[in-house]
């Protein structure tokens, strides 16, 4: 009996399993979404719109209906198929083994199309719910509005898709119009008279396309949903086509939300069709031309992943300079001519990794600072030292203060519809604070994941091409989100982040802080910096490293006997050399923020020497054309958290080499202001090493712990760089009773309420008794290349947040103390 029953129920799971098989396009595409919005914070985090869209609601849950439809249709599509359930025996199969196949999978059949298009919208409904769950105790605080508001249009979609699944058959099939309900509802439980099994070869729409009114099955005439599916697969086709061209139409045809039901939808009827031709040829029509494309790529297209150099005036403007020169240069601005006392100190800036978030709260902390008088910042701060998405705010802060011309206005003109205040600050003139939020709060995700789906893997061809891969469409996105906001009459394209690294041109009468834009190379996982700063200091006729254990981006691109002797000869001088290579600012960012998946590895190739016989083609110039040749590959980048995330090491190296500075230089005192964004409590900031709570056991650890333990050194080194950095910065400070050298601005797990909700600042708030709200911790905030205006509106709230007022109040002593 037991034996029995044990075999029963493998029967059952071979049966459902296999027929799950047949159907793993559209499955395929439900699990990713139902794994999306369970494991993955920003996906749910589409669903936390600061503001009510009504229209937009409408069309997204409009799309997941017809999304669960069209993956029902094609799992029903590839059931119809003979091929799968024969195994062996001449083609076309016999009646006997067709009927027996069919009383076997009958009920699997008829219920996983059913099931896996209810999936669809259930993972949609998941995330609805947990986005309103996550975002509830800072909900009353910040004056949200909850998710659960989109529960309606859930409803809706719910119900029609249960009335499709139940009376599709009413409509498409004759024979049942005039059968009773009893009758038709008992067969549409238990899979009787469906369309199981009845298409011998997979080309079945070439048949019915000429008369859509014959007779092509013995069990029913082809439908109106026949001649959809031939319009929508060549439909479908067109749009992937169409973006693997212009990857920045998904922006405005989809954008935000809708982007993920497109993206999950869009494939499934094509690869559907592909699935039913491997079943019926045994070969996989899926699979191959993957592995093939990614070996052509990797063979034949061995740069399509480089670093994108730049030409062009800007280009042929870049230079680097010294320390010394740099720092004489910021004292001139900051102390005039004169030769008395002086107490301004360089301010240098360390932005932690975090993609969009980093972005974003780098800028409201920057602006905020920028925006109150009792801190000139903007002759203060001497360089930023930026990770990841810390890199992409900094680059957008540096050309936000190149295209203000010096003034104290900020230079946004325009705001986009993806900042959280866009509706009530449509207009401007904008402070310092909305602008650099305005400038980071764009979609910088739709675009690259495009091209991780739909062009990447056809690097080879494409490349050929001239096409860009992802990590360029990323630099792309932010470039033209920050020309939309800040315009330009300019004509030659070097204009906001298009600009080179290195070129000041406009700014030689006033103060532009330098950028050091942290990457880790992959060939030995040390730091690459991306700077316009010169790695060394000329010490008499000898070289002196200012980052000692770093390499730099521009040494690795120059030939190595361009580097003897750097300080030995005035005319040689290393700051009348320009660089071999110069970059945009856009993509001296990005190449920060090379983190797996939606930006690849970043290939650095010397240019050829006249020695090298053989030399390749390099990557993509702005205007398309081919850039001078490249000899070998000499190293990879990946993102700079790897090596480590809060971008404190460079800064506390550069801040110290300030201070050993002698001569007219002596004295100086460098304050680095640290920015962090991943949410920390109050009693668990201070705290030297985190306590160990109870570890969720899981069968899996054997395999994803050394994987977890790679990202997570990200945090621990970044602890080790905080404490070395207080400890060589504030060494003595107490004794003397100094003002710390090392502030910490902070995202904390508690939003913070206060009378005026929309003027959020590093102000002093004066509190009226009882106008505290409480607010529960967040459990965690989500981290991604776009951010919804909830989690805008929660990091600009913690500017308002006590900790981070005391620190300005901090910083404001720090930057004037000799």
């Amino acid at each position: 009996m037991l034996v029995r029953i044990l075999l029963q129920i493998w029967d059952f799971l071979t049966r459902w399993t296999k027929v799950i098989w047949v159907c793993r396009v559209s499955a395929t595409s439900a699990f990713l979404a139902l794994m999306l919005f369970l494991l993955a914070e920003p996906a749910r985090d589409l669903f936390l719109e600061r503001e009510s869209y009504n229209l937009y609601s409408s069309v997204y849950f409009g799309l997941v209906l017809g999304w669960a439809i069209i993956v029902h249709y094609v799992a029903r599509k590839a059931l119809e198929q003979q091929a799968w359930a024969i195994r062996d025996g001449a083609w076309p199969p016999h009646d006997r083994d067709l009927r027996s196949a069919r009383d076997r999978y009958r009920l699997a059949a008829a219920w996983v199309p059913r099931l896996l298009g209810l999936l669809c919208i259930v993972s949609v409904l998941y995330g609805v719910v947990q986005a309103a769950i996550d975002i509830r105790p800072i909900e009353d605080v910040l004056g949200l509005k909850t998710p659960f508001r989109l529960l309606g249009y859930a409803a809706v979609v719910l119900l029609s898709y249960g009335g499709y699944i139940v009376l599709r058959r009413a409509f498409v099939d004759s024979n049942t119009r005039y059968q009773s309900w009893p009758t038709y509802l008992s067969e549409f439980v238990w899979g009787r008279d469906q369309d199981l099994l009845i298409e011998s070869e997979p080309f079945w729409f070439f048949r019915r396309a000429p008369a859509l009114g014959a007779k092509t099955s013995a069990h029913r005439k082809p439908g109106a949903l026949d001649a959809a599916s031939i319009l929508l697969m060549i439909a479908l086709v067109g749009i992937w086509i169409a973006l693997l061209v212009w990857p920045d139409w998904i922006e405005w045809l989809a954008p935000r939300a809708v982007f993920v039901v497109f993206v999950l939808s869009l494939p499934v009827v094509l690869l559907g069709f592909l699935s039913m031709l491997s079943h019926r040829y045994r070969f996989p029509f899926i699979a191959a031309p993957i592995l093939g494309f990614a070996i052509l790529t990797g063979g034949l297209s061995a740069t399509f992943h480089d670093l994108r150099p730049l030409t062009g005036a800007s280009a042929d403007r870049v230079s680097r300079s010294q320390l010394a020169d740099a720092v004489r240069r910021w004292k001139k601005g900051n102390c005039g001519t004169s030769q008395g006392e002086c107490t301004a100190q360089p301010i240098i800036i360390a932005s932690a990794g975090g993609a969009s978030r980093a972005a974003f709260f780098s800028a409201s902390v920057v602006g905020a600072m920028l925006d109150d008088d009792r801190i000139d910042l903007r002759h203060r701060l001497f360089a930023i030292s930026g990770v990841s998405g810390g890199a992409v705010g900094a680059a957008a802060i540096r050309a936000a203060l190149d295209d203000s011309g010096g003034g104290k206005a900020a230079p946004c003109m325009h705001v986009q519809p993806s900042w959280f205040k866009s509706s009530e600050r449509s207009k401007g003139p904008y402070t310092w604070k909305e602008c650099l939020q305005i400038l980071t709060s764009g979609d910088f995700l739709s675009r690259p994941f495009v091209g991780l789906v739909f062009r990447d893997l056809f690097g080879f061809p494409l490349h050929h091409l001239k096409m860009k891969d992802r990590a360029v469409l990323l630099e792309e996105a932010i470039e033209e989100h920050y020309e939309a906001v800040v315009p330009s009459d300019s004509k030659t394209g070097d204009v906001g982040l298009r600009r080179a690294l290195g070129d000041f041109t406009g700014a030689q009468d006033r103060w532009t802080p330098l950028l050091l834009l942290n990457t880790t190379s992959a060939r030995d996982g040390r730091r690459s910096i991306v700077s316009d700063l010169l790695p060394f200091q000329c010490n008499g006729q000898s070289e002196k490293r200012l980052f000692r254990a770093a390499v730099d981006l521009f040494e690795t691109y120059d030939q190595p006997d361009r580097r003897p002797n750097r300080c030995s000869d005035e005319k040689t001088a290393p700051d009348a050399v320009p660089p071999q290579q110069a970059f945009r600012l856009s993509t001296s960012a990005v190449v920060s923020a090379r983190f797996p998946i939606i930006s690849p590895q970043a290939g650095i190739r010397r240019p050829c020497s006249p020695e090298e016989a053989k030399c390749g083609g390099g990557g993509l110039t702005s205007s398309g054309a081919t850039p001078p040749k490249t000899g070998s590959l000499v190293d990879m980048l990946v993102d700079g958290g790897y090596f480590e995330n809060e971008g404190l090491t460079t800064a506390r190296e550069l801040a110290q080499a300030i201070s050993e500075l002698g001569g007219d230089l002596e004295g100086l005192k460098p304050v680095i202001v640290h920015i962090t964004n991943t949410p920390i409590s109050e009693t668990g900031e201070g705290q030297g090493v985190p306590s160990r709570d109870k570890l969720l056991e899981s069968w899996h650890a054997t395999f994803t712990a050394p994987f977890g333990a790679l990202v997570g050194t990200r945090d621990g080194h970044a602890a080790e760089a905080f404490n070395a950095t207080s400890d060589a910065l504030d060494k003595g400070r107490d004794a003397k009773k100094e003002p710390s050298r090392l502030i910490s601005f902070r995202v904390y797990d508690k939003a913070t309420s206060h009378d005026d909700k929309t003027t959020c600042s590093l102000l002093p708030i004066e509190r009226s008794a009882g106008a505290e709200k409480p607010a529960d911790r967040i459990k965690s905030l989500s981290m991604s290349w776009w951010l919804s205006g909830a989690v805008q509106s929660y990091l600009d709230n913690q500017l308002c947040h006590s900790k981070n007022i005391e620190r300005f109040e901090e910083l404001i002593k720090a930057a004037n103390s000799p």
